[in-house]
């Protein structure tokens, strides 16, 4: 079993310190992590592009689906006799 605690500074020069420690198994780890505001925003804006391809993909998926299912259905009544 683990437990994480997770700290977040910000201090004057606008750089944020995310220190997280990590207790599992009777061990304590701990990693600190310094990044500017700006590496933060530009990563949140990399996720967001990223989800929204992820997004558009199933959106082309489904309309392909639903083609093909209005596809099958007009042969069906061309031909159904």
């Amino acid at each position: 079993m683990s437990k994480k605690i997770i700290d977040t500074d910000i201090d004057e020069n606008d750089m944020i310190t995310n220190e997280e420690i990590t207790i599992r198994n009777g061990r304590i780890e701990k990693s600190t992590e310094v990044k500017s505001k700006t590496e933060v925003k530009k990563e949140n804006m990399r996720e967001k592009k990223r989800n929204n391809k992820l997004s558009y993909k199933y959106y082309e998926m489904y309309m392909g689906f639903y083609m093909l299912q209005a596809l099958l259905k007009t042969y069906h009544n061309l031909f159904k006799g």
